[in-house]
């Protein structure tokens, strides 16, 4: 699998709060806000993808003013011959 998205329907001015931690290697991480339109919907990064080191514990929160579909996206489509393992809550 080159990445997994978990999304969550946010309540306005419910604080969505994410934690992880990687196994080996990194993995790229990313929030994204899930905006419905005429044409359909799409994607606008609340937290731009990054990469994280194994063995950092990565913490973070994001409170909408409007009720939101949030992604979380662990991505790998940098490495992806090797599989990683990640912890998440």
């Amino acid at each position: 699998r080159v990445s997994y998205t978990q999304p969550f329907l946010v309540p306005k001015n419910v604080t969505l709060r994410w934690q992880f931690r990687v196994a080996l290697m990194d993995i790229g991480f990313a929030v994204r806000l899930r905006i419905q339109g005429d044409g359909g919907a799409s994607e606008v990064d609340v937290f731009a993808s990054q990469r994280y080191a194994a063995g950092v514990t990565v913490r973070g929160e994001w409170t909408p003013s409007d009720d939101a579909a949030i992604i979380l996206v662990f991505d790998n489509s940098y490495s992806i011959f090797r599989q990683k393992t990640v912890a998440f809550s």
